[in-house]
């Protein structure tokens, strides 16, 4: 049982001893539901019966994205199965956290008027000039609230940061996760753009401040306590 990311919890994973152990095998790591749904394909069977398949399969030969199935009498199977590309992302038809500003339905998501207001209030302070942090004191003063309760500094920030909320797809907190669904956006792409030109000024003012505050750490433990000019 392994933990692949942050957001698939713990997943059963089929390794080659060689590979865990040895070193000596690049054979990529199969999922166990995917694993013995090919043993499913090939047994023709609707569930995995763990005594048919001890009974009926010597082994199983990996070869890239084919599983070769050696029967004890001599028959062999294949089943292709597919692997996870780190390079590609990942798609989700629904994500495990849904994006502020809207709700899940069976078919997709809607906007949450709610919501969805509370979004468009982000995005006017910030372009206003506002700070996160009292954009955040503002919207709990007028009653908004995410369903942890308070909108805090972090669910802006994403809220500023992703262009779900333009209809795109990726989700700023689970990049490079991806909704496959259509929906309807809450900002225009003008005012999204607008906000990205000040978000990128704001991440280079925060990382020189980052960046002072570490340097003057490192002349406080060196003895120097002078303070910029």
């Amino acid at each position: 049982m392994t933990k692949p990311n942050a957001f698939d919890g713990l997943q059963e994973h089929w390794y080659c001893f060689g590979k865990l152990r040895k070193k000596i095998c690049d054979a990529k790591n199969i999922r166990g539901y995917r694993l013995r749904d090919a043993c499913c394909e090939v047994l023709g069977t609707d569930k995995f019966d763990e005594d048919l398949f001890g009974k009926t399969i010597d082994k199983i030969i990996v070869v890239a994205d084919r599983l070769e199935f050696h029967f004890y009498e001599g028959t062999v199977k294949t089943a292709n199965i597919k692997y996870f590309s780190a390079a590609k992302g990942k798609t989700f038809k629904y994500p495990l956290k849904k994006p502020f500003g809207y709700q899940r339905t069976a078919t997709g998501y809607v906007v949450n008027p709610e919501e969805a207001e509370a979004v468009r209030l982000m995005y006017k302070y910030y372009t206003d000039g506002w700070k996160i942090a009292d954009i955040s004191r503002e919207l709990e003063a007028k009653g908004y609230k995410s369903f942890k309760g308070k909108l805090s500094r972090g669910l802006i920030g994403i809220a500023l940061d992703s262009d779900f909320y333009i209809g795109g797809k990726n989700v700023a907190a689970q990049k490079p996760y991806l909704l496959d669904v259509e929906h309807e956006p809450i900002i225009d792409k003008e005012l999204f753009d607008t906000v990205q030109k000040r978000r990128v000024i704001e991440l280079k003012k925060q990382e020189r401040r980052i960046a002072t505050r570490r340097r003057m750490d490192i002349e406080k433990r060196n003895g120097n306590t002078s303070q910029p000019e």
